[in-house]
C-alpha cells in the first residue's frame, strides 16, 4: 500500500530573491513523499513552494491543505499511483499540490532516485539553459554570476 506524508524547509537565500512583487529572503517548501510499504526505503519526493504574491495556492490554509491531502491520499488505500491521477485527485486550486504529487510518483515509479527523466542536464552532462532564477536578481549580479554571456543566446539567434 502507498503512503503519503509531507515535510517543509525553510530556505533562506543568500541575496534578496526578487520576484515581480518584491524581494524575498526566505521561501518555504513543503515536500510529499510518497513511499510503498513493500518497499520503505524507496521514496519519491515532490516539491509544493508556492511564492507569496505570486501563487493561486499562496494562501494561510496551505499547511492545513497539505496535511488534508496526505489523510485522503492514506485512506484511499491505494496500492498503484500514477502522476497523470495527480490533477483529479487533488483539485482545482491547489497547483503547487498537484505538481507536488505528480513529481513523487514519477520519482516514486523510478526508482526514488531524484532524477526525474534521463538527460544530460539531470546527468551532470550540461547545464540548463533556462536563466528563469536570473530574473530574482539584477543584471550586474547576473553577469558577475555567469560572465558577460548573459542573457545567454537563444537557439534562434545563436
Amino acid at each position: 500500500m502507498l503512503r503519503l506524508s509531507f515535510s517543509q524547509r525553510a530556505l533562506r537565500f543568500n541575496f534578496p530573491a526578487r520576484t515581480s512583487r518584491g524581494s524575498l529572503a526566505e521561501h518555504v517548501a513543503w515536500y510529499l513523499h510518497l513511499a510503498d510499504d513493500a518497499a520503505p526505503a524507496v521514496v519519491g519526493v515532490g516539491e509544493a513552494a508556492p511564492l507569496a504574491g505570486l501563487s493561486l495556492d499562496y494562501v494561510p490554509t496551505f499547511p492545513a491543505a497539505i496535511a488534508q491531502l496526505c489523510e485522503r491520499f492514506n485512506a484511499g488505500v491505494f496500492a498503484t499511483f500514477s502522476a497523470a491521477d495527480a490533477p483529479a485527485f487533488v483539485g482545482l486550486g491547489w497547483p503547487s499540490l498537484v505538481f507536488a504529487l505528480e513529481t513523487a510518483a514519477l520519482d516514486l515509479a523510478r526508482g526514488g532516485r531524484r532524477q526525474l527523466y534521463a538527460n544530460a542536464f539531470s546527468e551532470g552532462t550540461a547545464p540548463c539553459q533556462s536563466t528563469a532564477l536570473c530574473g530574482w536578481a539584477t543584471r550586474p549580479s547576473c553577469v558577475s554570476r555567469y560572465g558577460k554571456s548573459w542573457p545567454p543566446a537563444t537557439p534562434a539567434s545563436s
